[in-house]
């Protein structure tokens, strides 16, 4: 039972690249496709002989029908499975890639000048008096409403950064 406030977790991923990933492992087949990886070209060639023996040995009842049927079928399965992985790994680098495009055209920065002044868009002014005009509020303390990325990845705010500097200077 999932938990309120809890993200469910699929393995696969997104319904959308699975479903995208299964018609490319199929289109990957192609032999000017399949040379591009050898090993998996070679299995590939295999299943193909493999198939063509299954059906010539069915036509004449000869041979082992299961045994055939079973290495024709590991070997099929072999081919679209390693499709599928490589056309998973491409979905989700492309999704992922596109994500990125996306957060960077949203992203909004600021510069904090040397003086303490900050740069948003158009506007300077101190740390104070652009955050009170974004909150549209008489006043804000600036040193903790603006924040920064650490190197960590996590938000701090630029009072963190004052107090470094200021314990960094203290003769």
């Amino acid at each position: 039972m999932e938990q309120a406030g809890q993200k469910k977790i699929n393995l696969l991923g997104d319904k959308k690249i699975v479903s995208r990933a299964v018609l490319d492992s199929f289109a990957k087949l192609h032999p000017r496709t399949m040379v591009k990886n050898p090993v998996m070209f070679v299995v590939e060639v295999g299943a193909v002989l493999t198939s063509i023996e299954l059906v010539k040995d069915t036509m004449q009842h000869a041979g082992q029908f299961g045994f055939g049927l079973q290495i024709t079928l590991w070997l099929w399965f072999t081919v679209l499975f390693a499709n599928f992985a490589e056309a998973m790994a491409e979905g989700r680098g492309k999704a992922q890639a596109e994500t990125l495009r996306k957060a960077r055209a949203e992203t909004v920065a600021h510069r904090l000048r040397a003086d303490g002044s900050l740069v948003c868009g158009t506007d300077t002014g101190s740390l104070h008096k652009l955050g009170a005009t974004l909150q549209g509020a008489p006043s804000c303390n600036g040193w903790t409403f603006w924040h920064y990325e650490a190197a960590d990845g996590r938000l701090k705010a630029v009072d963190d950064l004052r107090q470094t500097y200021l314990l960094a200077t203290v003769v």
